[in-house]
């Protein structure tokens, strides 16, 4: 220890922490963008404007994660948000251990959270958190977002998901 500081966290107790953060967080969004819905559907009625936008990790068309966000176009407030992920670092990770650790591979799948959501290109990621946001929007918050996005026009017809109206923004 220099200068008395206290001896370093061990990162066993950091990404403890890290998780609870993350799960708090995760409630307080899902207040927030309900909050929000529900104040944009007595505002607009079920039918909100809506631009959505994709954010890739990295540059290029090879990015495995991306974040999908759906703003309202009146109050610029974020109305929902789709994260896709290509891998599941954990599950790679395990993985290699496998026989190994076979007692200990076998909890980590039951108590695992894979973060692997998406199947396809890069290029197809928007698309489908778009088409993911539409889909939730309708059955969690009760409104109907409308886009004018040709990719989700793409992606909603291939899906068959016949209940989406689409406008030029």
């Amino acid at each position: 220890m220099a200068l008395n500081s206290p001896p370093a966290m061990h990162h066993h107790t950091y990404y403890a922490l890290m998780q609870h953060h993350l799960e708090a967080s995760e409630i307080v969004v899902k207040k927030s963008m309900t909050k929000a819905a529900d104040e944009m559907k007595e505002q607009e009625g079920k039918d909100i404007a809506v631009s959505l936008d994709g954010s890739w990790q990295c540059c290029g068309h090879s990015s495995q994660k991306d974040v999908v966000l759906c703003i309202t176009v009146t109050t610029g407030n974020c109305e929902d948000i789709d994260i896709l992920s290509h891998y599941c670092k954990s599950c790679q990770l395990w993985e290699t251990k496998r026989k190994e650790k076979p007692d200990e591979y076998e909890k980590f799948i039951q108590d695992n959270k894979c973060q692997l959501n998406h199947e396809g290109s890069s290029n197809s990621m928007e698309a489908t958190g778009a088409f993911n946001i539409f889909h939730y929007s309708i059955s969690s918050h009760d409104i109907q977002y409308l886009d004018g996005d040709s990719s989700l026009i793409v992606i909603s017809s291939t899906r068959h998901y016949h209940c989406l109206s689409t406008v030029t923004i």
